[in-house]
């Protein structure tokens, strides 16, 4: 499938968007060409040699919006499936992985296993929206640049304090450093009770500490 934009990262990996694909929009392409994004994570069907053989395997990102029209030939209003365009990626220094959705005019960023961790933007001429976004860069300290073609200007988008930390909470994770990860997914819970993602990272984080009960219990919440 044709790939509509890419990023290449300091250890060489070649992270790419395709706005036509179904499953897998986002890829992360070693040397041989093999896609390895999500793999750290859990790929629906991952594993299973009949979805493989079927391909069935990957991962659905971004958020489908389902759109009514009306149908001839039916006569009646049918609904239609309408999947983020990807346009442009950007990978900053902790891992996050920010991509542009064409359609929506919204930037979704996820971790290294492909789990959303936000979403922002949307079609609109007011202070963090968009009217034509086309590309995306990632500066130091999760600071994001982006161009709005409409506009002809560049807007830079600034993380919370909240955003700051599930960043650094998902790097720490994936760098190896479990205690760190725990602390810090431990303190976003608290935060935000109903944040499902910031359970199951405190519960991966246990899980690698082998603290299997409080982890059984994270999960459970998430």
């Amino acid at each position: 499938a044709p790939l509509g934009n890419l990023h290449i990262d300091a250890q060489g990996f070649i992270y790419a968007v395709s706005p036509i694909l179904n499953k897998d929009q986002i890829q992360r392409l070693n040397s041989v060409g093999t896609n390895v994004y999500g793999e750290v994570g859990t790929r629906t069907g991952a594993g299973r040699l009949w979805d493989k053989l079927r391909g069935q395997e990957g991962i659905v990102f971004g958020e489908t919006e389902v759109q009514w029209g009306w149908n001839d030939r039916m006569r009646m209003s049918v609904p239609q499936a309408l999947l983020p365009q990807f346009q442009d990626i950007a990978v900053d220094e902790l891992g996050i992985v920010s991509v542009l959705d064409g359609r929506n005019s919204q930037v979704y960023q996820y971790d290294q296993a492909g789990n959303l961790l936000t979403i922002f933007g949307g079609k609109g001429a007011s202070a963090g929206f968009f009217i034509q976004p086309t590309s995306i860069v990632a500066g130091e300290n999760g600071i994001l640049y982006i161009l709005d073609a409409a506009r002809g200007s560049i807007l830079v988008f600034r993380p919370t304090e909240l955003t700051l930390a599930i960043h650094q909470a998902s790097h720490e994770y994936f760098n190896g450093d479990y205690d760190r990860a725990a602390l810090l997914w431990g303190e976003i819970a608290k935060r935000n009770t109903n944040f499902a993602l910031a359970h199951s990272g405190l519960g991966k984080a246990l899980m690698s500490q082998k603290r299997y009960a409080e982890a059984m219990q994270e999960y459970y919440y998430a």
